[in-house]
């Protein structure tokens, strides 16, 4: 059966980045190891756009600004230093930023559904010993820590709770998912133990939503919506096991009134994976990859069941609540149906009107009104980060109602702020690839390929070394 979703045609829009700036692509410069996929740039339901930058002229940088583009089109630029942000990394003594390496910076970014920026900084240390703080913060004219109480997953970690905090997901501004690790930890005689017990300072999870705190237990987050969370268990911990097999996970908030209450059940795993996404259904998209680090395919886990949405090698990043799914699949962004009986992934570069010589590399979000957030390679080999806006929709399979369905044209102060206008031919201008080098070139094979490099780097086993 065939849908609305494949009689929509887009046009392309480019992402305009500040002078001297480009996309944060991992692998960073950076000694911290990723307890989930690199979120450097994100969409929410309402258009909002959020990315990580790094300068152009040392691109494997760590990230040390965040661009926000509101759905209104007007636009934000926010800096990872702040007397907040240091103050949270006061470990052993005030922290002056005299240089770049002494101060915080942005790890992964997160929008809830109106927009509301969430992040994770980082800040590394040394001393006694070496390793990688992390906090939480949201930005509501001013870097705020988050949770403002105990995280909440407090009592879920062993042989304590861990003291890194990091953002997994918003669903709104007061209903927020996190994660904890014990990178800033010293392991000393806890190795062997380490090595021996799987739960031992292994990555936890928990959820705020509104007053109430509840901790999911071990495993990683990396979305939410409604009454779902959804993540993975790969047993990430402070000496990882790579014989542990990763298993996709959602949990269920059970409802106490209009609200999630105080209990979230960690569901029977959908399958071997990681889940990236969910939808307030419940059904959740990733990949099913048996071990961190081995190849997946793009997956839908539906009503219990895991449904390929690929043959090739990729991952399914995002679902809408009409059931739009999007991702990439061997190096192309896809865009797929969940409500069709067998989905299956359709390439994005089949449906641009203005594409050009471009194609599509990662589809990596969608905004409720069906727009999409994209990495696109130009012919020259150049990368930028662009909004997929549907156009309109010559069938009506499904309900009016459904994200897509007729003329979704942006407003003008969102075309000036995202590029050129639909009816034009867009250029590469839209992203400041004159300073990025050959090497960095090379480097940038999209999101798929930062996604395999941040694989191969949990394979390593993570320890804080004292010097």
């Amino acid at each position: 059966m065939t849908f609305l979703i494949a009689a929509l045609t887009y046009a392309l829009h480019p992402v305009r980045l500040p002078t001297g700036w480009s996309v944060a692509i991992p692998p960073y410069r950076s000694v911290a190891n990723e307890t989930r996929p690199p979120f450097v740039a994100t969409m929410a339901r309402n258009g909002t756009v959020a990315v990580l930058l790094v300068r152009a002229r040392d691109a494997l940088d760590v990230p040390r600004r965040l661009l926000v583009v509101r759905a209104n089109g007007t636009s934000t630029i926010l800096r990872s230093e702040s007397p907040e942000t240091t103050h949270a990394f006061q470990r052993f003594g005030p922290i002056v930023c005299s240089t770049d390496s002494l101060c915080p910076y942005f790890e992964n970014v997160a929008l809830a559904r109106d927009g509301t920026p969430f992040v994770t900084l980082g800040f590394q240390f040394s001393g006694a010993y070496s390793g990688v703080s992390r906090a939480a913060f949201v930005w509501n004219g001013a870097w705020h820590v988050v949770p403002r109480e105990k995280p909440p997953f407090k009592g879920a970690g062993k042989p304590y709770d861990s003291g890194n905090v990091s953002i997994a997901a918003a669903d709104t501004a007061a209903n927020v998912a996190f994660v904890g690790d014990f990178a800033n930890a010293f392991p000393a005689e806890d190795v062997s133990l380490a090595l021996a017990d799987r739960h031992w300072m292994a990555d936890v999870s928990g959820v705020e939503y509104g007053a109430d705190n509840i901790a999911l237990g071990e495993g990683d987050a990396t979305a939410m919506r409604g009454e779902f969370v959804a993540g993975f268990d790969g047993g990430l911990k402070i000496v990882r096991d790579p014989s542990i097999p990763t298993v996709a996970i959602t949990w269920h908030c059970s409802r106490r009134g209009s609200v999630p209450g105080d209990s979230c059940t960690r569901s029977a795993e959908p399958g071997f994976g990681v889940a990236y996404g969910v939808d307030s259904r419940g059904n959740a998209v990733g990949d099913n990859e048996p071990a961190l680090g081995s190849a997946g395919s793009p997956i839908l886990w539906r009503d219990g069941k895991a449904l390929q949405l690929s043959a090739g090698h990729g991952f399914a990043y995002a679902i809408s609540e009409d059931g739009t799914i999007v991702g990439v699949s061997d190096s192309r962004g896809f865009v797929a149906n969940a409500h069709d009986t067998e989905p299956r992934a359709r390439p994005l570069d089949e449906l641009i009107q203005n594409r050009g010589t471009r194609r599509v590399q990662t589809a990596l979000g969608i905004a409720d009104d069906g727009r999409i957030l994209a990495f696109v390679v130009c012919e020259d080999g150049k990368h930028e980060l662009a909004v997929l806006v549907p156009l309109r929709a010559t069938s009506s399979s499904h309900s009016p109602s459904r994200a897509g369905s007729g003329s979704r044209d942006l407003p003008r102060t969102m075309q000036q702020q995202y590029g050129a206008s639909m009816n034009s031919k867009v250029s590469c201008a839209g992203f400041d690839c004159s300073s990025l080098t050959s090497s960095l070139n090379s480097i940038l094979v999209g999101l798929f390929t930062a996604h395999e490099a941040w694989m191969r780097r949990l394979r390593w086993t993570r320890k804080v070394y004292p010097e």
